[in-house]
């Protein structure tokens, strides 16, 4: 915990994959590749979870060290080491070939939204020589674009919730929708579903969005947005209930409509503090985005949660590193953009 993960000596990398059909279709194709005078194998060429498989390589570089893994459809990549915890490390030989033996990972099919559906994995030998200087190391990477994923989750939601909270908030204003009884009928359901989206925890909305779409970011960021759209249109519906009434009664009284109210009494009132808010909502939905990893969600969190799985303390370190790096850092920008905008 002490030693986070995240530089390694820097490397010259020399990296070959082969896909491999899992699971099997009516005619897989052909488990070969090649590429620069490489050539990868697997035979047979597709196979269930669990399928022992022989895989072959030549081209490498010669009496090399070379890390064997797993990739999944959506780019995780998954250990055939022992108790599929550990890498799988093999020597080449004199000729730079190297034959050996896996199975594939029993959590292959994990993030498939349909197990029985055909998708191609690949994997990949690496082989790596020091050259010199330092860089990111693989964790390190991992937890780059852990990070920028889960930045970009939190504002691709945000972005999301905005669209549809604010239309949605003039809808729940009371002083705006209580003219007359249609609209105070409106007001009533509108109210009604962002008081129960808001009351159902994040965590939960995206356990049941992992069911529907599979693991990954994308699960994660329609439930940030999902609860996002319940918080900030009740947000934004108060900040409505509580502007200066004068100027909505100046405008009724020249015979304005209801949209004429809203665009020349209503919005020069809120903007400021809608801007406030969706900054401070957005500085929400990072942390919750963390969070939101660990059940699938992707990101930083689905990092940290199968680095525990693996007992990978190390890169455990780096994540919880970057995660305050993260929150810090956000918090201060948020900071000084509601400073200046509001």
């Amino acid at each position: 915990m002490l030693q986070p993960d995240f530089i390694q000596p820097r490397r010259e990398l020399n990296q070959m994959w082969v896909p491999v059909e899992v699971p099997c279709s009516s005619q897989p194709p052909a488990a070969r590749r090649e590429d620069a005078g490489r050539v990868a194998t697997v035979t047979p060429d597709c196979g269930p979870v669990g399928e022992t498989l022989l895989v072959k390589v030549t081209g490498l570089w010669p009496k090399t060290e070379t890390n064997i893994f797993w990739q999944n459809p959506i780019g995780n990549p998954l250990m055939l080491g022992e108790g599929e915890i550990r890498m799988l490390t093999q020597m080449t030989d004199e000729e730079g070939a190297l034959t050996t033996v896996i199975r594939v990972p029993t959590t292959a099919l994990v993030a498939a939204p349909d197990p029985t559906l055909p998708q191609f994995h690949r994997v990949y030998f690496e082989q790596a020589r020091p050259i010199g200087g330092y860089e990111l190391s693989f964790i390190g990477n991992e937890v780059l674009k852990g990070a920028l994923a889960t930045v970009s989750m939190a504002l691709m939601a945000t972005g999301l919730a905005v669209l549809f909270a604010v239309p949605l908030s003039f809808l729940a204003a009371r002083n705006l929708m209580s003219g007359n009884p249609v609209t105070y009928a409106i007001y009533l359901v509108v109210r009604t579903l962002l008081n129960i989206l808001r009351s159902i925890e994040s965590l939960i909305i995206a356990i049941v969005f992992v069911v529907i779409v599979g693991l990954g970011p994308f699960a994660g960021m329609l439930a940030l947005a999902l609860h996002s759209i319940a918080a900030l249109g009740k947000l934004y519906s108060e900040v409505i209930e509580g502007i200066d009434p004068g100027p909505i009664e100046a405008i009724r009284a020249t015979g304005a409509n209801w949209l004429q109210v809203v665009r020349y009494a209503v919005i020069p009132q809120i903007i400021p503090p809608f801007t406030a808010f969706t900054i401070y909502r957005w500085d929400i939905n990072v942390r919750s985005a963390t969070v939101i990893g660990l059940v699938g969600g992707g990101g930083i969190g689905f990092l940290l949660i199968e680095l525990i799985r693996v007992n990978n303390m190390r890169g455990v370190s780096a994540v919880f590193i970057a995660i305050a790096v993260i929150v810090i850092v956000l918090d201060y920008i948020s900071a000084k953009l509601r400073e200046r905008l509001v």
